[in-house]
């Protein structure tokens, strides 16, 4: 099973949500970001299609490709991919419970050095090719143009470019996990050929639950008393960052790997 959970684009983009050290980011976001990707999976493998009159889920299909629970779940009771992508019980928790139970991620035992829950990426090469092409993506081949007097086809992955590839790179590039949050490249959403829909629908739901999340932040930061200053007057202490909603026993606001020290995560994802 070890084998098509490798390649998932969800595997490959929760495997950007740890920083150096294995941590994962601890953001609620990336829970919506593993059913986002879990989401365009199913499409990019053809589980997933959409017609005119709606979208439908071949379950064999998905079993296939080691997806079997994630379509009985996406496809439970009367409610929409939107409300599976918003309230889905699956997250990053327990994605990353699956793939340590197929081998691919190692779950570091405690230790002075690990006192925090941290993993150990199998891929991590690969990890870090994915990380350096998201943060400045370039396509890799065009694909190809039919005749001018012949129909126009469904345009397929550019050649050299998978489509797990650029399922990284759609929903890497609105969700913080190359550094900056951006739009993800017009030729990437292209290149994915029939599963351009599933990438766009993705892509705009994610960017409202960004934006809806941080607004709740900064509602419930108005809403608290200002922190006391810490060291040097006028200085301000990690643990009085303007856009922490929270803060660590330590005094020092959490914060993911890409946010600048100092900065809560909250920050980074602004």
């Amino acid at each position: 099973m070890s084998g098509p959970l490798r390649e998932l684009a969800a595997t490959r983009l929760a495997a950007l949500c740890l920083n150096r050290r294995g941590r994962p980011r601890g953001l609620t976001f990336d829970d919506h970001l593993v059913r986002g990707a879990l989401i365009l999976d199913l499409a990019l493998c053809g589980a997933l299609t959409h017609t005119e009159d709606a979208v439908e889920l071949d379950h064999d299909l998905a079993a296939t490709h080691g997806l079997a629970d994630v379509a009985a779940q996406a496809d439970e009771g009367d409610s929409s991919l939107l409300d599976w992508l918003d309230w889905g019980a699956l997250g990053f928790d327990e994605w990353a419970g699956t793939l340590v139970e197929a081998g691919l991620w190692r779950l570091r035992p405690w230790s002075l050095r690990y006192p925090l829950r941290s993993f150990e990426d199998g891929q991590a090469e690969r990890t870090e090719a994915d990380r350096a092409a998201g943060r400045a993506p370039a396509r890799a081949r065009a694909p190809a143009r039919a005749p001018a007097r012949a129909p126009a086809p469904a345009p397929a992955p550019a050649e050299g470019t998978s489509g797990q590839t650029l399922a990284v790179l759609t929903i890497g590039s609105v969700s913080g996990v190359f550094g900056r949050i951006t739009e993800p490249p017009r030729w990437v959403l292209d290149d994915l050929g029939d599963a351009r829909w599933a990438g766009e629908l993705v892509v705009d739901r994610l960017a409202e639950l960004r934006v809806r999340m941080r607004s709740i932040g900064r509602a419930v930061d108005r809403a608290r008393p200002p922190p006391p200053r810490s060291g040097m007057r006028g200085s301000r202490g990690p643990a009085e960052c303007p856009g922490s909603p929270i803060s660590t026993p330590t005094g020092a606001a959490p914060r993911c790997g890409t946010a600048p020290a100092g900065q809560c995560w909250w920050c980074c994802v602004s």
